[in-house]
């Protein structure tokens, strides 16, 4: 990376695409390797706001976050959202706020990203 390793990466409204998400985990996990060889560990953190409009993209995101050894955890709401909610703010969807990180002792973890090709708007693996 020209300009070094990013502290956190943040993503919103980024897991729309069914396949747009292998990428955006590629992406997370190359920077996470960066920092691991930089630092020797990896303190980066991935922060990913949305709301579940596809239960299927949401299934995807978390199976290819496994699948690279990234570790999901949901941030509790109420660290994020005001209470009680403004009353300009009007949803009946409700804001996810997720923190990816890299799980080195998962076997994938330090594998090498192979990064999807783009052919014709769809990604190929």
């Amino acid at each position: 990376a020209q300009w070094g390793v990013p502290d956190v990466l943040i993503g919103a409204d980024v897991v729309c695409w069914p396949q747009y998400v292998a990428p955006l985990v590629q992406t997370a996990k190359y920077f996470m390797l960066l920092r691991l060889r930089e630092r020797g560990e990896c303190d980066l953190r991935f922060l990913l706001g949305y709301v579940v409009c596809a239960e299927n993209n949401h299934r995807l995101f978390l199976e290819e976050c496994s699948k690279h050894g990234l570790t999901v955890e949901e941030v509790d709401a109420s660290n994020f959202i005001p209470e009680p909610t403004p009353a300009g703010v009007m949803s009946n969807q409700t804001l996810q706020l997720l923190s990816v990180s890299l799980d080195v002792s998962h076997p994938r973890a330090v594998a090498p990203v192979v990064f999807s090709t783009h052919d014709e708007g769809t990604f190929n693996h």
